[in-house]
């Protein structure tokens, strides 16, 4: 089922989905062309490729004075077990937005050390991250030409159609929140951006 208005896809576009799963996440790009479609590429970060094939540990890790994404998945890790005193490590954190109820929007949640932040915040590093990585990877790939035309193009996170996974289970509230951490790191401009869709 898909959640939103019909999206504003050109002749030939990007489009990223991002499964955020409760253990593992993966992601996913297609260049899409009105008429055919080409084959899909799956973006990992740098090192997962070998260790977990192409999903990555859904886990992050956070500076915890500034809730800026320091790392995902195994790099994530890395980091809570060097044991810096900045640090602050999640995992599973997805699924605490099945607790999440209309009035609660501001849900605390605790890291593996015990400390806390808002769901949220850790909602918008792993969006900021992934879809931070997602622009690095197509520029390493020289996709920066809208190929029906020919005509130069910037890659950047809103010139992206994003697809991103929910369960069905979720609350309105839940989907609420995931939209509004999808505005705040960066990959849509407003809560009415026709440039997202969560399918499940």
């Amino acid at each position: 089922r898909v959640h939103g208005g019909e999206p504003t896809v050109h002749v030939m576009d990007l489009i990223v989905s991002i499964d955020l799963g409760t253990s593992k996440t993966a992601v996913a790009s297609n260049q899409v062309h009105a008429s055919s479609g080409t084959p899909i590429d799956v973006i990992v970060f740098p090192g997962h490729t070998e260790q977990s094939g192409r999903k990555m540990d859904t886990a992050i890790a956070l500076n915890k004075f500034n809730y800026q994404p320091l790392a995902y998945g195994v790099h994530a890790k890395r980091e809570y077990l060097s044991e810096r005193d900045d640090v602050m490590y999640f995992e599973w954190f997805k699924m605490q937005l099945t607790q999440l109820r209309d009035s609660e929007h501001d849900l605390v949640i605790s890291d593996m050390k015990g400390e806390q932040c808002r769901l949220m915040d850790v909602l918008v590093a792993a969006f900021k991250i992934l879809s931070d990585n997602v622009v690095i990877t197509f520029k390493s790939w020289g996709i920066a030409k809208n190929s029906s035309t020919a005509e130069s193009r910037t890659v950047s996170k809103s010139s992206i159609f994003w697809v991103v996974t929910v369960p069905v289970m979720w609350s309105p509230a839940a989907h609420v929140v995931m939209l509004r951490a999808a505005v705040l790191a960066g990959m849509i401009e407003s809560d009415v951006s026709q440039n997202i869709r969560f399918i499940n």
